[in-house]
């Protein structure tokens, strides 16, 4: 403002300016603004309007103006949680129990990276079609598992079951699940969650001729009738070990994915 009179008349500069308003937490702005982050991955992909096909497949759901597809977008539910459990999913990379899609819960840089090379391919676009009964079980997941738990422990002795006392569980009667937000009796890891849910993926096969995804059975149904011998499974080989551990231990993973294939298996031949 000074020297604005010594600028030469047939100079001419611009200055960007940027108004930010609605800002809920003015720190965290300051910090991310600062630290000059480059715009993420995910929200480059975004501005190629490259999510639609999520956006369509979870139209009319409950939490379908909550995920958040660009950077600092004030909304709770991240795109790459949906995108990690299609990852869980994945049965052209994760086809059986050999291998296990732990990056699900430990990898969200492999895990965009592999949707953003895939997402366009038949079988993606056919699994996210099923977005809404894979969000369906992995809520059922989170709100159930306290009661599976407890029912584990009383079929082995146990009187009193105390679910919150294991590492990463913390009791919150206002706790409620990521998706749909039903009320649940507690904070439950993630780490303890991901095992279990990708358990699920041996019920699918992709049908090439079609571009289809085929279900044995409905998860929710084998869920059900597997959730205690999953929570069994995880708690029994979590003793003394952190949710992380059990999120990126293998063998649980392999174990668990176990549980259902040997139930689906048990169903069809009861059907012949």
């Amino acid at each position: 403002m000074e020297n604005r009179k010594k600028i030469p008349d047939d100079l001419t500069k611009y200055v960007r300016v940027e108004v930010i308003t609605n800002v809920q937490n003015i720190t965290r702005l300051s910090d991310a603004r600062n630290t000059s982050a480059q715009v993420s991955d995910i929200a480059l992909f975004e501005l190629d309007k490259n999510f639609n096909y999520i956006r369509d497949a979870i139209k009319g759901q409950p939490y379908a103006d909550k995920i958040a597809y660009k950077d600092n977008e004030d909304k709770p539910i991240n795109v790459s949680e949906l995108i990690k459990l299609m990852f869980a999913f994945d049965i052209i990379k994760y086809p059986d129990d050999s291998t296990a899609p732990i990056q699900s819960y430990s990898g969200k840089a492999q895990v965009f990276k592999r949707y953003k090379d895939a997402f366009d391919t038949p079988f993606y676009k056919s699994l996210t079609q099923y977005l809404p009964k894979l969000t369906k079980l992995y809520d059922r997941i989170e709100t159930d598992l306290p009661d599976m738990y407890n029912t584990y422990k009383k079929n082995i002795g146990v009187s009193k079951p105390k679910f919150g006392k294991v590492t990463g569980i913390e009791a919150d009667d206002k706790a409620k699940t990521l998706f749909y937000e039903n009320s649940m009796t507690h904070k439950i890891s993630a780490g303890y969650i991901f095992p279990i849910f990708g358990a699920f993926r041996s019920l699918i096969h992709f049908d090439e001729e079609n571009n289809s995804i085929i279900w044995d059975f409905d998860p929710i149904d084998i869920w059900e009738e597997t959730g205690v011998s999953l929570a069994q499974n995880i708690f029994d080989q979590a003793e003394s070990k952190t949710p992380q551990f059990v999120g990126k231990c293998k063998p649980i993973w392999l174990s668990c994915y176990r549980i259902v294939e040997t139930q689906s298996l048990r169903k069809q031949l009861g059907k012949r």
